[in-house]
């Protein structure tokens, strides 16, 4: 997921610089719109794959399982291609493209859904290689491509066109790889009742969580119209670098924490969720107050002026929702998961999705692009709070105030020294950016805000986790 934002965000100034910003706005609701059939139509097989065939040893067990997952997901995701062709001349008024775009989103739909299954299951048996070089290769030939046709003026048509064909070619690719490891074969379908009883119950977490993240795009889109999309999605996507902060830090967490819980060490699990909480936010609060105030230099850098002056004030919310996002990470949905309260969890995501729809459609009317900034902060408030007074009943750790105020004092005088230097270029900021953490470190190292012991706890989680 990393890698495919980051590529997305190299992606930015070439779409923003040559696009209009309707069009602009187009192309993320079209993306948005992939996004979310992708999450719904593989009905939770490819966590199901992973759940159940990683420890089988027979194979046809595992031909049956992948191929009858592949199918059932393609016949699903062919209903949103075939409502999308019957409509095909509404979307093609409502969004300004051809008929041959409409075609390239229809075939869109089953092969991303059907990619996600092929992937999981490389992960499900360890060849994450194979899972490595799809997900990267891809990536990078999609971005590639799609800048091609885009520079050479082909328009969000020929960025489609360019998604189309890459995605096309590495699900052939990952079928044949499939082939060769596992054989084929026709299912019979005899465990999909049990596949589709563990895997629907995953929808709603990841379809809440998607409302959450995204769907502020379609209400803009209702509300407002397309430009005001394309004013919205690029001071969203600087804000969310403070989201991947997280990702390798929950990654290597969980199953440290896991493994020690399940031992009864309760002691040594609170201390891991102790520290790991108070080096993120350590880490996160300066990245926001520096993302912030540097928001429209960067935006100017990666998109246009126009954009610049309409998207930074998004960049500062964002970033407020990133660290929620992380304190929840860390706190309730880590505790949340060890004792197994999965459903708790997906309740949580629910009732922040349901809120961030109605705040949404209550605040843009009103307040513009910025009233879906703020509904982000509110729904991953909820989020956090809520899921700390359910998570804290069954763990409870400290939380250091102390060392939050000083990340605070420390990320105010830094954020002056960023005002102060007011750099012009990329070059120019990143150098600032170095200066600025040097001046941060040095200054919560005079505070006494790190300790030898933790600092040897965070190596040994590091380079001993396995």
């Amino acid at each position: 997921m990393a890698v495919q934002f980051i590529t997305s965000l190299l992606l930015l100034p070439i779409l923003t610089k040559n696009l209009d910003v309707y069009f602009y706005g187009i192309w993320v609701l079209i993306i948005t719109s992939i996004t979310l059939i992708s999450m719904i139509t593989p009905v939770g097989m490819p966590y199901t794959l992973v759940r159940f065939l990683a420890a089988e040893k027979k194979k046809e067990v595992i031909t049956e399982g992948i191929y009858s997952a592949t199918i059932l997901v393609l016949i699903i995701s062919l209903v949103p291609s075939i409502i999308l062709l019957a409509l095909s001349q509404f979307i093609i008024n409502l969004l300004s493209i051809d008929m041959n775009t409409v075609i390239f989103i229809a075939l869109l739909f089953p092969m991303t859904s059907i990619s996600k299954i092929f992937l999981h299951v490389f992960r499900a048996f360890k060849k994450m290689k194979s899972y490595s070089f799809f997900t990267l290769s891809k990536t990078i030939c999609e971005a590639a491509l799609i800048s091609f046709f885009i520079l050479s003026g082909s328009g969000i048509q020929g960025g489609i066109f360019a998604m189309t064909i890459v995605r096309a070619v590495f699900l052939l690719l990952m079928l044949t790889s499939l082939i060769h490891n596992f054989g084929i074969k026709f299912p019979d379908f005899s465990g999909i009742k049990e596949y589709l009883r563990f895997g629907l119950p995953t929808i709603s977490t990841s379809l809440s969580n998607w409302i959450v993240r995204i769907s502020d795009r379609y209400i803009i889109g209702i509300l407002l119209g397309a430009i005001f999309v394309g004013f919205y999605n690029p001071g969203y996507s600087v804000g969310y670098l403070l989201f991947h902060l997280i990702t390798p830090i929950a990654f290597v967490l969980l199953p440290t924490v896991s493994r020690l819980y399940d031992e009864k060490k309760k002691k040594e699990v609170n201390k891991y969720l102790e520290y790991t909480l108070k080096y993120f936010l350590i880490l996160a609060i300066p990245a926001g107050f520096g993302i912030s105030i540097l928001a429209k230099k960067l935006l100017l850098i990666l998109t246009t002026p126009e954009i610049a002056s309409e998207g930074y004030i998004i960049v500062p919310f964002v970033a407020i929702s990133a660290i929620i996002f992380g304190f929840h990470r860390v706190t309730s949905d880590q505790i949340l998961s060890l004792v197994k309260k999965t459903k708790t969890i997906a309740k949580l995501w629910i009732t922040a999705a349901i809120l961030n729809v109605i705040i949404n459609i209550i605040l843009i009317p009103k307040v513009g692009i910025v009233g879906a900034a703020i509904s982000t902060v509110i729904s991953y408030s909820i989020i956090a709070i809520i899921g700390v007074y359910y998570s804290f009943k069954f763990i409870r750790f400290n939380i250091n105030a102390v060392v939050i105020l000083k990340s605070l004092i420390a990320s105010i005088i830094m954020s002056l020294a960023i005002i102060y230097f007011d750099p012009k270029g990329i070059l120019n900021i990143l150098v600032l950016i170095i200066l600025s953490a040097s001046i941060y470190f040095i200054i919560m190292i005079l505070l006494k805000s790190f300790s030898k012991k933790e600092l040897i706890f965070f190596k040994n989680l590091i380079f001993n986790w396995k």
